[in-house]
């Protein structure tokens, strides 16, 4: 079902614009589609095994992440190095979820943060510390109407402080404004 040409284009379509790599992987851990930031990374590993991309001493630590989300369901964070195009080692942030059909896990989601680049200044310091708060809250993945009561402000208000994060972080989307925050350094991402 991933790796059918209507869920490629669909994904692609969705995501494939995505300024930090996106992935999905089936059950056995073949990968069945990668965005364009994935694809510069990595280089193009389609219906090649995950574990290709994984040096060794890593490989054990990625095989348990990979169990819990495709066992127990579960959305799974962890920093890791991964084997770039170059050949070098980089290190990333991985966000992994399972991907799920009629209640079943069909295969995996995942987007990776670099976690060895220096955060970008530019954009944190043209946000002023409200701007960063709504930030924080649209990480979290809240609502217009949860974060204005969060922060004790009108919609309206909200939604204008979300404008300009677009435009601060040349983001077209609230999705696309969090992943670039997090690639950026502006924001962390808290599971816990």
């Amino acid at each position: 079902m991933l790796d059918s040409p209507v869920a490629s284009a669909t994904l692609e379509a969705m995501l494939g614009a995505l300024p930090v790599p996106a992935y999905t992987n089936d059950l056995r851990g073949v990968i069945t589609w990668q965005n364009a930031a994935a694809r510069a990374v990595m280089g193009d590993l389609g219906g090649i095994h995950y574990s290709k991309a994984v040096p060794p001493e890593e490989l054990q630590r990625a095989r348990e992440t990979w169990a819990a989300v495709t066992l127990s369901g579960a959305t799974r964070r962890r920093t890791g190095s991964f084997r770039a195009t170059s050949g070098e080692l980089v290190k990333l942030e991985v966000i992994v979820s399972p991907i799920r059909v009629d209640g079943s896990i069909v295969g995996v989601f995942g987007i990776a943060i670099p976690s060895n680049d220096l955060p970008r200044p530019a954009a944190k310091n043209q946000l002023s510390p409200r701007q960063l708060d709504v930030l924080r809250l649209l990480v979290q993945a809240k609502s217009t109407r949860q974060i204005a009561a969060d922060l004790h402000l009108a919609p309206e208000t909200v939604r204008n402080h979300v404008r300009s994060l677009l435009k601060a972080l040349g983001a077209r989307s609230r999705l696309e404004a969090t992943l670039v925050a997090l690639r950026d350094g502006v924001v962390t991402l808290d599971l816990d």
